[in-house]
């Protein structure tokens, strides 16, 4: 890699990591208080129910002068209109959580937007969560990216415990990458946006003790002879200090871009192309407008 940035190899220098310890005991997955869980479709018709939920009501609002992006909040207690009863259940069941005396100072952990994938949100205490996440997309056995909110803030540092990341981040490792942050309350109040200004503290290292993922599937990534004393998982942890409280914070591996965000620039672009075409043609029929995109992809 130019531009003057650290170049780094693709093999994973694991024996250099620090050794994080797992938090979970074994066979302990279920017993401490699981205050998120996201929702599970068990057919392809659930499946597609749920992707048009979230494309009709979760979708990005975006702001293109200043890249902002918030997401539309809905009452889980009185879901849209039309949902399956399974759908419908489970947002309601969130919204009960929320009302529960129990989660008073607890966080309200979400993810049921366009982008988000916490599959599971564990309280230790109320300074300190472990996170699981769903596996990247159209790759079952990598977990890297994450990107969810929480809501039902205080002013003091708590601290996010990803316990089953599979694919390593040189980055991460080298301090050179922190999880962004998005504040509703910053950008209300100071136009601020994507940052990664509240985190105080990042580390990315080894899972020791018990595999996260217990008796249940394990990836490819962990050793299935051996899964509960050779896990090759990662745990990323991270701390950060709410400036606010009752704020609504995402955190993500890195800056969201969405589906629907994508599908609005492309037809900018179709529409500024068209328009610079008709013009062309109309001074010089035999102009070709020229046109160059340029994809990126984050490894």
């Amino acid at each position: 890699m130019n531009n003057g940035q650290v170049a780094f190899t693709k093999t994973k220098p694991s024996s250099t990591l620090p050794q994080i310890p797992c938090a979970e005991s074994k066979g302990g997955y279920r017993k401490r208080r699981v205050v998120y869980e996201c929702y599970k479709p068990s057919s392809q018709g659930e499946l597609q129910e749920y992707v048009d939920f979230v494309l009709a009501y979760r979708w990005i609002v975006s702001n293109e002068e200043n890249a902002a992006e918030i997401i539309p909040d809905i009452s889980f207690d009185f879901p849209p209109l039309g949902l399956s009863q399974k759908l419908t259940a489970y947002l309601r069941r969130i919204g009960k959580q929320r009302k529960d005396p129990n989660n008073e100072a607890c966080l309200w952990f979400d993810s049921n937007f366009e982008c988000g994938n916490l599959e599971r949100a564990i309280i230790k205490n109320n300074q300190e969560y472990d996170l699981y996440i769903n596996s990247d997309t159209n790759a079952l056995n990598t977990h890297q990216w994450f990107y969810f909110s929480v809501e039902n803030t205080a002013k003091q540092t708590v601290t996010f415990n990803i316990l089953n990341v599979t694919k390593y981040s040189p980055f991460y490792a080298a301090g050179e990458m922190r999880p962004v942050v998005f504040s509703v309350a910053d950008y209300e109040s100071k136009g601020e946006t994507w940052s990664s200004s509240g985190i105080v503290e990042c580390s990315l290292g080894k899972t020791s003790g018990v595999c996260p993922y217990g008796k249940r599937a394990i990836p490819i990534a962990c050793s299935i002879e051996n899964a509960e004393s050779n896990c090759s998982c990662y745990t990323l942890s991270f701390s950060y200090t709410f400036e606010h409280s009752k704020d609504k914070v995402y955190f993500a591996f890195a800056k969201p871009y969405s589906f629907t965000k994508l599908c609005r620039v492309l037809s900018r672009i179709e529409t500024a192309l068209f328009q610079n075409a008709t013009a062309a043609t109309c001074e010089n029929v035999n102009s070709k407008p020229q046109i160059r995109i340029l994809t990126k992809r984050l490894h």
